[in-house]
């Protein structure tokens, strides 16, 4: 038959990723599935361990929708250009509302000064509304703040309280709702309505906090933020373990800060009321003054009568009262200016309304209330979405923009009008000034005087008119934001949510493993099966062994005579037949049987394929040329090794005192003797080839049991003898880059190796599916399905799907 150039292994891959094999990931796979289990069961408990632990932290927010938007640009009074100027404005809001000003308005009106707390086994709690008791206390001694204070209540409504400062403990105690005092604090401990039998078991302690460490408390956790910029909307959010407390913190923030807008709108009337306050006071000076000059003029000039000044006093009262109507349509195009002024920086509609009063036309009014709806109409769509774009915006700006030019139209008409009138009134006065007669200059002193007094008169009367106007002003104004969504309760935490948790604690489980099973993978260099025997040599395969576990064995045993129908002697009777395959018609053979390291069971092979070969009614002996480490001794039940080929090849003993025979007929076996110094240069020297030739007369088959090649090299020169080598292989034990080095550069430079074959030994029968005999592909194996064996036991039926999985897998695989 052909010759195979051995010479030249099969090179294959080394990087596990290139060469993949499904079957290896999913053997990979199984053998990590109890560690898989453990990693997937560790991140599940610690999520479950931390969000027992933790916590929760929930979020209470309110949304606030500001007024201050700009007008259209046509009328040229709109304060924002762009959506620059919007952000803007917002983060100036944003600003105020940030502001320490703010915080401060919430830390005193909540108290958060002190806080509360309910000592649990694991955790604390604050009790924020549901508290039994309330502090009013007085910090005499700030190296408290911030410490825990201990309190106990007891029966009678005593308490006591314990804490520690600088590794000092002090101890206090008092009434409930009674005054106490130590050296580090002054005040109450209140009693609460929730006060009850309940308290005295309890464990509670508080915390007293400096007021600008509750304001940077406030800063750290309360947030601002812009919803829609076109609507001009924010977001106000707390975030606190405490549900009642982030739900009232965020309503004090909405109050504060609709003071503070109030209060700042109203600045500019306060100082105008102050200033037209100082103004009366100035002028009821003058008032006093004038009167008491023109007593005293006519008393000393004895002025009983002013029939004489009839005349002249109607041409005053004819000039009072024009300038009486000046006066008033000047106040009416002031009115009107302040109209327009409020309409630009976008005041409410109650307050443009209550200015639009002083203007004498009701149309003012009315075309007032129809621009702020076609505006609110407007913001109304911005806020639900809408672009400018689209068409029932663009038809409510048009409708928008044709009201406010018939506003403008109609105000530039009537101050017209006005200013006509105004006019008109000028002439009167000059001409009745004009129409006085002359007078002594006692009587044009006095008409004088008469003047001044009228001027303040009148002046006093608009500064009257104004504080009216300013004080309604200010009761009108409102702030520059309305609360669209109040704050509420959070019913479910922002933090920690369990769902999250437990999806990453799985995928970074499942990461885990999965970097497991590749780690796995990559370090599995072990052979496992004949696919990837296949896959390194281009060797023959004489056949597969199984594993043998019927029982443990210490050392190799002859098994195959105990049981002759086994899957073990069947496949030693398919080697058997595939060795005569490879040299037919050889009356006398020589076997070798090696291995790369040691453990793959070459021992085991040897001696139960030479027992195999006996019962073919062919004499075969055994050497045990392993002189390092015999084991053909132990293989037949002997634990004595005094003689044998070490004693035969330094010539101590004869070949006839070292044969021992077996169980088996036919089959003989030499010991390798005690352990010699040099065991290769005996195997080297001549007398192994005349041991050889003396045993060629009596058996038909010499099978040496020779050491691992991949360990030692005392077993090239005996090989070279051989007529059929055979090299064992174990499955999941025998290191692939080892096997393929020895392969490589120990056995490829020997010569003479052109019929060197493999035997794989140690392969589960649940990994087998084909039975034996893959050397030339004439084996005679049967496979474990069969019922052939006896030693084959019937499968449960979870055993038998687990077969059936297995057998579709490698189709499937092999398919691919």
């Amino acid at each position: 038959m052909a010759d195979y150039d051995y010479t030249n292994p099969k090179e294959t891959e080394n990087n596990p990723l290139v060469d993949f094999d499904p079957m290896k990931l999913f053997r990979a796979f199984r053998k990590s599935t109890l560690w898989i289990l453990l990693i997937f069961a560790f991140c599940v408990s610690v999520v479950y361990t931390y969000l027992y632990y933790q916590i929760p932290i929930y979020e209470s927010s309110s949304q606030l929708k500001l007024e201050m938007k700009g007008t259209a640009s046509e009328l040229g009074i709109g304060i924002f250009k762009n959506d620059n100027e919007k952000q803007n404005y917002l983060n100036e809001e944003i600003t105020i509302i940030t502001s320490p000003i703010i915080h401060n308005r919430i830390v005193e009106a909540l108290n958060l000064t002190v806080s509360k707390y309910s000592e649990g086994r694991i955790n604390d709690f604050e009790m924020f509304t549901n508290s039994p008791f309330e502090v009013d206390l007085q910090i005499k001694n700030q190296q408290i703040y911030g410490q825990k204070i201990h309190i106990k209540f007891y029966h009678d409504k005593q308490f006591s309280l314990q804490y520690t400062i600088a590794n000092q403990t002090y101890e206090s105690k008092g009434l409930l709702n009674q005054s106490f005092e130590n050296e580090h604090l002054k005040g109450t401990i209140l009693s609460t309505h929730l006060y009850d039998d309940q308290a005295l078991l309890g464990n509670y302690y508080f915390v007293l906090q400096s007021a600008e460490r509750a304001q940077q408390f406030i800063a750290q956790t309360l947030r601002v933020r812009t919803v829609n910029t076109n609507a001009l909307t924010l977001s106000i959010s707390f975030q606190d373990p405490n549900i009642s407390k982030a739900m009232a913190i965020v309503n004090a923030a909405d109050t504060a800060y609709l003071r503070y807008s109030i209060n700042d709108n109203n600045r500019i009337y306060r100082q105008k009321k102050y200033y037209l306050q100082q103004r009366r006071d100035t002028i009821e000076k003058y008032l006093d003054y004038w009167k008491r000059q023109i007593t005293l003029y006519k008393d000393s000039n004895n002025i009983s009568s002013e029939d004489t000044q009839i005349n002249v006093d109607v041409l005053l009262d004819k000039i009072r009262l024009a300038q009486e109507d000046k006066f008033r349509y000047q106040a009416e195009l002031r009115a009107y200016d302040r109209v327009m002024d409020f309409m630009a920086s976008d005041s409410s509609v109650l307050i443009t309304s209550t200015i639009a009063q002083d203007v004498s036309a009701p149309q003012v009014a009315q075309l007032i209330q129809q621009i702020y709806t076609a505006r609110e109409n407007l913001d109304l769509l911005i806020y639900q979405g809408y672009t400018p774009k689209t068409y029932a915006y663009e038809q409510r700006k048009i409708k928008l923009d044709s009201l406010q030019k018939d506003f403008l139209r109609f105000v530039g008409f009537n101050k017209e009008r006005l200013y006509r009138k105004i006019y008109e009134q000028d002439s009167t006065i000059t001409a009745s000034r004009n129409k006085i007669p002359g007078q002594s200059q006692e009587d044009i002193q006095l008409n004088l005087m008469r003047r001044y007094l009228a001027y303040y008169e009148k002046s006093y009367d608009i500064i009257l008119n104004n504080m009216i106007e300013t004080e309604l002003a200010e009761v009108g104004t409102l702030p520059n934001f309305h609360v669209i969504q109040h704050a509420s309760l959070p019913k479910k935490p922002i933090y920690p949510i369990g769902r999250k948790f437990y999806m990453s604690a799985l995928a970074f489980a499942g990461f885990l493993s999965l970097v497991l099973v590749l780690v796995r993978y990559i370090l599995q260099n072990r052979i496992i099966n004949l696919k990837e025997l296949k896959k390194i040599t281009d060797l023959p395969v004489l056949g597969e062994i199984p594993m043998y576990t019927k029982s443990k064995m210490k050392h190799s045993q002859l098994v195959i005579h105990h049981n002759p129908k086994s899957s073990i002697s069947e496949s030693m009777r398919s080697i058997r037949t595939n060795l005569d395959f490879m040299s037919p018609n050889q009356a006398k053979r020589i076997l070798s049987v090696t291995s790369t390291i040691s453990g793959e069971g070459k021992t085991f092979v040897a001696v139960n394929l030479a027992g195999i070969i006996a019962l073919s009614e062919q004499k075969v002996i055994i050497l045990d040329l392993d002189l390092r480490k015999p084991k053909i001794h132990f293989a037949f039940g002997s634990q004595e090794n005094p003689i044998g080929m070490s004693t035969l090849l330094i010539g101590k003993s004869k070949i006839e005192d070292c044969i021992r025979n077996s169980e088996i007929l036919n089959l003989d076996y030499i010991t390798s003797g005690p352990q010699p110094p040099n065991p290769s240069e005996l195997l080297l020297s001549n007398k192994f080839d005349e041991i050889l030739q003396e045993l060629h007369q009596t058996y038909d088959v010499i099978m040496f049991d020779m050491p691992p090649v991949g360990v030692v090299t005392d077993g090239f020169h005996p090989m070279k003898k051989a007529d059929l080598p055979i090299f064992v292989t174990k499955a999941e034990y025998t290191p692939r880059p080892y096997f393929r080095e020895v392969l490589n550069q120990k056995l490829a430079s020997i010569h003479n190796y052109n019929r060197l074959s493999v035997v794989f030994n140690g392969v589960k029968p649940k990994r087998t599916f084909y039975g034996y005999g893959y050397g030339y592909g004439y084996g005679y194996g049967y496979g474990y399905r069969s019922g052939y064996y006896e030693d084959e036991k019937e499968s449960s039926i979870l055993r038998r799907w687990q077969k059936k999985l297995q057998k579709q897998l490698q189709k499937l695989f092999s398919k691919k």
